[in-house]
């Protein structure tokens, strides 16, 4: 191989990288209220995937807060939790393996501070709940960082042509009393066709 291929591999290979890293969901949510008979009111967040639009109810009362490539909830009246949702492309359907399940935990290992002390890997979960009928892995650390122990649980969902994932991230004291809120909303995740 000449060097000449060997540079068009290297350039096709950095373009392919990238564009499968791309952004999978337009992270530009469109809030709708609704309001029903007994008055409660209810958010849905309808963000756009190419040709199709994903809607997803949050947590109630928890708010948004938007970003360029992902869209952030904080739990009403407590300090230190949220939820995180992002994605990225995939070149076709990803599978739940042993080596998908190890990049996961690779991948929430990484996204914890860096200078946190006492890193516990916690139980993991295969299919700890269905997302829009897509296969489900949620591992699970606890760590401590600037003095405070906290949980942080991702449920990566391997849909047809992403990953998405929801990061959840609170004080452990708080963890089991938000989390419960956060996997029922994951229920309600669903494509639509444009109209």
């Amino acid at each position: 191989m000449n060097c000449r291929t060997r540079t068009a591999k290297k350039i096709l290979t950095a373009a392919l990288g990238a564009a499968l890293s791309a952004q999978a969901l337009e992270f530009s949510p469109e809030f709708v209220t609704s309001q029903n008979e007994g008055g409660f009111k209810s958010i849905e967040v309808v963000l756009k995937d190419g040709a199709a639009r994903v809607v997803y109810c949050p947590p109630a009362a928890w708010t948004a807060e938007e970003g360029e490539r992902s869209l952030r909830f904080h739990a009403p009246g407590v300090s230190l939790a949220d939820l995180t949702i992002d994605a990225e492309k995939s070149s076709g359907p990803r599978i739940l393996d042993a080596a998908a399940a190890e990049r996961c935990r690779a991948w929430l290992k990484a996204s914890v501070p860096k200078d946190c002390t006492d890193f516990v890997a916690e139980a993991d979960e295969a299919n700890p709940g269905a997302v829009a009928n897509c296969p489900t892995f949620a591992p699970t650390v606890a760590y401590t960082a600037g003095g405070t122990r906290y949980r942080k649980r991702v449920v990566f969902v391997f849909a047809p042509e992403s990953e998405i994932r929801f990061t959840t991230t609170t004080r452990m004291g708080d963890f089991d009393r938000l989390y419960p809120a956060v996997r029922r909303s994951l229920f309600s995740w669903r494509w639509e066709n444009q109209k």
